[in-house]
């Protein structure tokens, strides 16, 4: 197992809401699943793509094991690990605000590497401007969908270690409310998830 600093945390967020003593350094254990998606091309008969990441119990080291659903195969991946940064704020508040908050991978396979070779889940973030960076470096990067559980551990995250600035005017789908005090500037969180039972912190 990863042996972890004092100021970080290793732990699957399930339906539990984060605390109001979130660290600022925390580190999730998840899950990332593969599956060889068919294409019509000369050169190749399938492209590798993932399909979900969700929380895990499971620590490091990564290890793969093959499974089959509805005649499908999948290629699931345990141990990975998924970094949340104050210094991402702004990323993950992009992410959450979205239409679609997502998980993006960026993943590792070698072009030389052996037919039964398997993706290697090399970053795991729900930061958009990680990501970015990632695909300006020409890395391969695909997203997923969040899982709702994690979007509101995310967002008491976020909640707690960013502060957008406030918008002058307000814009069609701004993630905004309109209102008074601190409520034109709160995070827009899905109503169900432990964010919005549990109510801001920090």
């Amino acid at each position: 197992m990863t042996e972890l600093s004092p100021n970080e945390i290793l732990a699957p967020v399930s339906e539990r809401t984060l605390a109001a003593n979130i660290p600022a350094k925390v580190v999730w254990s998840v899950e990332v699943v593969f599956r060889k998606r068919p294409v019509v091309s000369r050169w190749a008969d399938f492209e590798w793509e993932p399909t979900a990441v969700t929380m895990s119990q499971i620590a490091p080291p990564l290890r793969c094991e093959a499974e089959t659903h509805d005649e499908q195969a999948f290629w699931r991946w345990y141990g990975a690990l998924m970094d949340l940064h104050p210094s991402e704020g702004e990323g993950y508040w992009l992410n959450l605000t979205s239409d679609a908050p997502c998980v993006f991978v960026m993943w590792r396979l070698d072009d030389d590497a052996p037919t039964d070779a398997v993706p290697v889940p090399a970053v795991v973030t729900a930061s958009y401007n990680e990501a970015g960076r990632m695909l300006d470096a020409s890395d391969r990067v695909d997203r997923v969908p969040m899982p709702e559980a994690m979007q509101g551990a995310l967002a008491e995250y976020t909640m707690k270690f960013y502060t957008p600035e406030k918008r002058r005017k307000v814009k069609r789908n701004d993630p905004f409310r309109q209102g008074a005090g601190d409520s034109a500037n709160a995070l827009i969180v899905p109503p169900d998830s432990p964010a919005a039972r549990g109510g801001r912190h920090g």
